[in-house]
């Protein structure tokens, strides 16, 4: 309880959180690239506990939420034991997306200019990383044993309804 009675006396700053709006002002959409931290599987650098920084797009709408179809959710409960719902509350992301990778921070990576200062190039960031969601789940493949790459992140507007 020590642990929650911290988190309601401070306030999570949402200031980076991409909601609609955002979504639509910085043109986040499919085929955008997204960044995810986290420690997948438990790989981590010992000596500073660091996460791993890796890369993606977004492969389905992130303003809607994603339909999982009931093949592949039957599919999922044989192979799993459990059903996956019929409504994500999220989107789709493709990139190194497996087991371990749920909890993972998604957002937006920076879009960077490349610029001379007397002769030496300097890269200016110009944008701000918005926070997309929270990667949960990786998907599996039909042919294969090992998962598609395929992660479901849940949106950041549910995380907001959820801090509310």
């Amino acid at each position: 309880m020590a642990g929650l009675t911290h988190l309601l006396s401070k306030s999570i700053p949402t200031d980076f959180f991409a909601d609609v709006d955002t979504l639509s002002a910085q043109s986040v959409q499919i085929g955008s690239d997204v960044l995810f931290m986290g420690y997948p599987n438990f790989y981590f650098d010992q000596r500073n506990i660091s996460p791993i920084l890796r890369s993606g797009i977004i492969a389905t709408d992130p303003q809607e939420d994603f339909y999982l179809n009931d093949t592949l959710r039957i599919a999922n409960n044989k192979k799993y034991g459990f059903a996956l719902p019929k409504i994500f509350p999220g989107f789709l992301i493709d990139g190194n997306v497996f087991g371990g990778s749920s909890g993972s921070l998604v957002f937006t990576k920076p879009r960077s200019s490349k610029i001379e200062d007397d002769g030496f190039p300097v890269f200016i960031i110009s944008d701000i990383p918005y926070i997309l969601g929270i990667l949960s789940d990786s998907y599996f493949s039909f042919e294969m044993p090992q998962k598609i790459n395929l992660g479901g992140v849940i949106s950041i507007k549910y995380l907001i309804k959820l801090l509310q």
